[in-house]
């Protein structure tokens, strides 16, 4: 899997101050058990039914204005990214061994794909891939901003 032609993508210089918000999310997300749930479906007065769809969990909102927030890959075209939708399949995905502007990338990827696919953010806590990803990134800006 090619880590990118797309990658002459360049990530907005965040100080330690502006990724706060995002990693202090890591432990609320470590701490939650449930991301969302399918509501609606139900029959109403009318005859009519309610459309079913999914209620994320208040972290999983927050999430996704703190990524839309900090703006991490300015310009970005998520839509034509098609080795995002392999790294996010791949189950045994090492996100350690990603650069920081993929794992950026990643975040953008799954809060912009939700607006298509309902229900795409949410499954990405439930298994854990957000988690990785922000640990991973959390690691490698703790790094950088050290040195």
């Amino acid at each position: 899997m090619a880590q990118s032609g797309e990658n002459n993508q360049k990530i907005r210089v965040l100080n330690q101050l502006e990724w706060a918000p995002l990693f202090e999310l890591i432990p609320e997300i470590e701490a939650t058990e449930q991301f969302g749930e399918m509501v609606g479906g139900e029959m109403l007065e009318d005859g009519t039914v309610k459309l079913p769809y999914f209620e994320p969990a208040e972290i999983v909102s927050v999430f996704a204005e703190v990524v839309i927030s900090l703006d991490l890959v300015p310009g970005w075209n998520w839509v034509e990214w098609e080795d995002g939708d392999d790294i996010l399949c791949n189950e045994d995905q090492d996100y350690e061994k990603l650069r920081v502007v993929i794992l950026c990338q990643l975040l953008i990827l799954i809060v912009r794909a939700d607006e298509f696919d309902e229900g795409f953010m949410v499954s990405n806590f439930e298994d854990g891939t957000v988690l990785k990803i922000l640990k991973a990134l959390q690691r490698k800006i703790g790094l950088i901003l050290r040195n």
